[in-house]
């Protein structure tokens, strides 16, 4: 799947929130830049860590009116989620990742309008091999009524990695048919039929995007390389996948090409000559 966010980053996030937060959200900022500045002779001001966020949700929380018969302040959810997020960024400073996603799932959960948070979190715990909070987080984003293609490619790949093979490719025809074009999911759809040994399914949805997309270099670098990766998995079509590849590549004039795309043909040649000289 090809990543279409960046890392997560304070700076974009930062200006999402103080958009939608209005005031607020600045003492909580200057109240953080306070905390980040260590500790004071007074010892009023403590060294930054994971937990100062929360106490800044905690002063605010208290100084909240609270609900009729409630014991509970009707704090902001964009405040504690901007808190969760902070108190990510410096887990992460202190090179603790999981700890950092935890605080930004915490985030995303609160606000999930932050599209690329959210898109770094799901394919975050993807990877890790969590794919059940993957799908907390894309239910949380498409309740707040997003709707990205990126997404259900993830929701494919989530259902996949727990088993659920036909309804990540229910998904994926869904996804297709609602966003025709949005290259990678073919070729997710295309690698988890090859992976059900459905050759039929493959190779259609493989010709559909060589139709579709070979309109540019790169695009057709990525359905050669797919052709190749399906050829590799359904060895007995790998005929049909090396003459597929062969034309995608025919199409490429190997002029001005930059160092990463020549890279990539290098290794598509190479790929389909170790397949010729084993035959």
């Amino acid at each position: 799947m090809n990543q279409v966010f960046g890392s997560t980053r304070s700076q974009t996030l930062l200006c999402s929130w103080k958009e939608r937060g209005g005031g607020s959200l600045l003492t909580i900022f200057v109240c953080f830049l306070l905390l980040s500045w260590g500790v004071s002779t007074t010892g009023l001001i403590r060294a930054a860590t994971p937990q100062c966020a929360s106490h800044i949700l905690d002063a605010k929380g208290e100084s909240l009116p609270r609900v009729p018969g409630s014991n509970k302040p009707t704090t902001d959810r964009l405040s504690q989620a901007y808190a969760h997020f902070v108190a990510g960024l410096l887990a992460r400073s202190e090179g603790d990742e999981d700890r950092a996603f935890i605080e930004f799932f915490q985030a995303v959960m609160l606000d999930p309008i932050n599209e690329p948070l959210a898109a770094d979190v799901a394919q975050y715990f993807l990877c890790k091999g969590k794919p059940k909070l993957t799908l907390q987080v894309l239910t949380a984003v498409s309740s707040a009524g997003i709707i990205n293609p990126v997404f259900k490619e993830m929701e494919a790949l989530a259902n996949l990695a727990l088993g659920c093979t036909n309804r990540a490719i229910a998904i994926l025809n869904t996804l297709i048919r609602q966003h025709p074009t949005y290259l990678p999911g073919y070729l997710t759809l295309t690698l988890i039929a090859a992976s059900k040994n459905d050759y039929r399914l493959a190779e259609k949805t493989l010709h559909t995007a060589s139709s579709a997309f070979a309109t540019n270099t790169l695009n057709r670098i990525q359905i050669a390389e797919a052709w190749i990766q399906y050829g590799r998995t359904v060895s007995n079509r790998w005929q049909v996948a090396i003459q597929s590849a062969n034309d995608m590549l025919d199409q490429i004039t190997h002029t001005n090409l930059d160092f990463q795309t020549t890279v990539r043909l290098a290794n598509l040649y190479a790929a389909m000559g170790q397949y010729q000289n084993r035959n």
